[in-house]
């Protein structure tokens, strides 16, 4: 194997037969407790996050909330979407999927908490004149 193989995301082909399509999905390797593990791990958790942010607002006050089901389906179908993970590492994926979004919410808090409104904690871009 050449040195550029191995530097190489594996990936597998799924084929879609009702759909006559075909995508390629990252393989992302999980140890005992669905943590995920191998070359593709900080790939999958970098990319968990992301998605976490974009699908899951921070204006909600705590994970299980109701309002937040659908968020997390989406969440879910995104990360299906582009890597492959079985789905008995759904529940361990929400819950690092809530480690991460409670982080996210942390570090905003900090950042807005040291000023006296929302309005000057997020500039005047979004402040009206």
């Amino acid at each position: 194997m050449s040195r550029s193989e191995s530097n190489t995301t594996p990936t597998i082909s799924a084929t879609d037969e009702s759909q006559g399509t075909s995508d390629t999905r990252i393989k992302v390797d999980f140890n005992q407790h669905g943590k995920p593990i191998g070359r593709n791990a900080a790939k999958f958790s970098t990319r968990l996050g992301c998605l976490t942010r974009t699908h899951c607002p921070p204006i909600y006050a705590e994970w299980p909330d109701e309002g937040l089901k659908d968020n997390k389906l989406d969440l879910w179908k995104g990360i299906q979407a582009e890597f492959i993970v079985p789905e008995e590492y759904k529940d361990a994926q929400l819950v690092h999927a809530n480690q991460l979004w409670k982080n996210w919410k942390s570090s905003l808090r900090r950042h807005c908490d040291k000023y006296s409104t929302i309005n000057t904690c997020i500039g005047s871009d979004f402040t009206s004149t």
